[in-house]
């Protein structure tokens, strides 16, 4: 439980963002192909929101973490939805070339700004893990040692 606490301890920002126990914000994003994908789309899922960007070492990182939890439970109702937060005139090439390398199995859509104002973003990479009922259960903020084992932890007890 220590552990787990310590993965998932809010940051130090002004607690902005969806408070834990409360419903996540709905959002419309369009993904790296121009898709648009809505969070409630997923709803009756497991969702974890990954907000990162492709210029951010931590993000790099934490990357290959959230796509083995991915692989690991998108059969069982696991959704991971990713947020780019590039920006620029060429973000959606450079997420699109990124994604390819990193090899990024989940959805990738480009923020908008309104988004990360919305869930808080400070700070990245940063995730939120919603219930099946769209409430937020965790949050998690940089990059944390052990995220793997302790996203599978909460998930599992959620699916």
């Amino acid at each position: 439980m220590l552990v787990a606490s310590a993965v998932f301890l809010p940051s130090c920002d002004k607690g902005e963002g969806p408070a834990l126990g409360g419903k996540a914000p709905d959002f419309t994003l369009s993904d790296i192909r121009g898709n648009m994908v809505s969070l409630s789309e997923h709803k009756g899922k497991v969702v974890l929101v990954e907000f990162w960007a492709t210029w951010c070492a931590p993000c790099r990182e934490s990357i290959p973490s959230v796509n083995n939890i991915f692989e690991k439970y998108r059969g069982r109702g696991l959704m991971v939805l990713g947020i780019s937060i590039d920006r620029g005139a060429d973000a959606r090439s450079e997420v699109d070339a990124f994604v390819k390398a990193q090899h990024i199995a989940y959805p990738v859509l480009l923020g908008a700004g309104q988004v990360e104002q919305i869930y808080g973003v400070r700070s990245i990479p940063m995730g939120y893990l919603i219930d099946k009922d769209g409430v937020v259960v965790n949050r998690h903020v940089g990059l944390m040692t052990g995220l793997a084992g302790n996203l599978s932890v909460e998930i599992e007890k959620l699916l």
